[in-house]
Parts: C-alpha cells; structure tokens; sequence
C-alpha cells in the first residue's frame, strides 16, 4: 500500500482523525464517546508509552524524527517494520469504517482485530523491558475489545465489527500463558544446508543459527545460483561435496 503524505495530517488521516477526537474528549470520560474504538486505540498508546510520547509527537507533527512517534513506539523493541505494519492496519480500519458510514448494510472490519493484535505486541514488549503489575495488565486488557470486557459498548462493538469477536482475547490469553510460563513458540526453519557449507562461503555457525526462514532461502538461492544448482537438482549432493573439497575462496559475497 502507498500512503500518500499530508504535510497537514499526522501520520495518515486515522491517527489525525484518532488523535483529535482523543484529545475532544478527554474530559469526558464517563461518555459513550471515550469507549470508541479509534479513541480506544490512542489511550492504549498514551497507556503504552505515556501521553507525552504520543501527543507531543502529534503536535509538533514528528513521526519519524528524534523524539518521535516511531522512536517513541520503538522503544521497549518494537520493530520498525511492525510500527509501519500498524500505521497501514489503522488506516485500512479507518478507510473501511468511513466507507461503511455511506452504506445502510454495515460489513464487519477485519482490520479491527489486526490493530488490537499489533497493539498487543506492544504490550508483552513493554511487559518484557519492565516488570508491570496486575493491575497494569488488567487495565491494558480492559482497553481491548473482546467479549468478556466489563463495558457492554465495547462488548457490543466488538461483536458486530470483529470478523471474530473471540479473536483478540483469545490472541491475548496466550501471549499471556506464554509470557508467565516464558514459552518461546520459535518457528521450525526447514531447508538448512550442511553447516560446513554456510562456512565455506565465511558465513560464522553462531550466524546461521540467528536466522530467519527468509534469510535461509535467500541464502541458499544465492549458493544454488552460484554453484549452478537447485533443490531438485538430482547431482546436488555431488556438487556441494565438490564445492567443499576446492580449497578457493568463493568468489561471491552472501547478503543476509
């Protein structure tokens, strides 16, 4: 998706239309109006990272600058690219809602439980870089829109918006059993060559160890193109053997 840039819009038009209905009503808050779901979304935030970090950024409009939202947002770990992740799941909730706002049949908004997932993230980072109380997590949990939430707005919203409305406390139940049981669901990486051939190509064993399946195939298609070969190559082996018993250097550079 390309977003285009407003120099007059934070971000993109659902954090500049979030943040301004956050700031309206912020002396409001036994109203219905404080429990929506774009308002919920900036308090989980200033919860987060605290109200300087969001709303100072908003106002002197620095995204990406020192002491801006992204650094702010970045800060107990969170990934750029997952900052860049949930700035796109806003703004397609948003372009949805304000589509359906035209519509008499509303349709359910996946990006709902998206937004509510990255905003979980969030949390189990900022639970990993500081130890934060039950309270603290119940509050947090009480921002999100699941079934079981004490407030029946967002016990309604959430049922007639969420494509499933057990989704996020479901996604936030096991976070939390794997967090308090320090499970660490780690993907099984496939399709590792022999160790002895990442280190003929100078790559470290403490290296391939760290990586990513994406970084396994791309490093492997590198080595394949190199050596002229492939998975279904019926002489694979043959050529890998070959490739290790040449005591030259590889004349090619592996980016991982």
């Amino acid at each position: 998706m390309v977003i285009i840039v407003n120099s007059n819009v934070f971000i993109n038009p659902a954090f500049q239309y979030a943040i301004t209905e956050f700031m309206a009503c912020k002396s409001s808050r036994h109203s219905v109006k404080y429990y929506d779901f774009y308002i919920m979304t900036i308090r989980a935030l200033v919860f987060l990272y605290g109200e300087a970090d969001i709303i100072n950024s908003y106002k002197t409009m620095n995204e990406k600058g020192m002491g801006g939202f992204d650094v702010n947002v970045n800060k107990y770990g969170y990934p750029l690219s997952e900052i860049n992740q949930f700035k796109i799941d806003f703004l397609n909730y948003y372009n949805i809602d304000m589509a359906e706002k035209r519509t008499i049949v509303k349709e359910k908004n996946k990006f709902l439980i998206e937004v509510e997932k990255d905003l979980i993230d969030m949390f189990f980072l900022k639970m990993q870089a500081r130890a934060l109380s039950t309270a603290d997590i119940n509050n947090f949990y009480a921002m999100l829109f699941t079934m079981d939430s004490a407030n029946a707005y967002i016990k309604s919203f959430n049922l007639l918006t969420a494509t499933d409305e057990y989704a996020v406390q479901n996604y936030f139940k096991i976070k939390l059993f794997q967090y308090e049981n320090k499970i660490d669901f780690k993907a099984i990486i496939v399709n590792k060559l022999d160790m002895a051939i990442y280190n003929h190509f100078g790559i470290a064993s403490d290296i391939v160890d760290k990586w990513t399946q994406s970084q396994v195939d791309s490093v492997n298609a590198q080595i394949f193109d190199y050596v002229k070969t492939s998975y279904d190559d019926p002489d694979l082996l043959n050529k890998m053997n070959q490739l290790l018993t040449t005591r030259r250097k590889p004349k090619i550079e592996i980016i991982y």
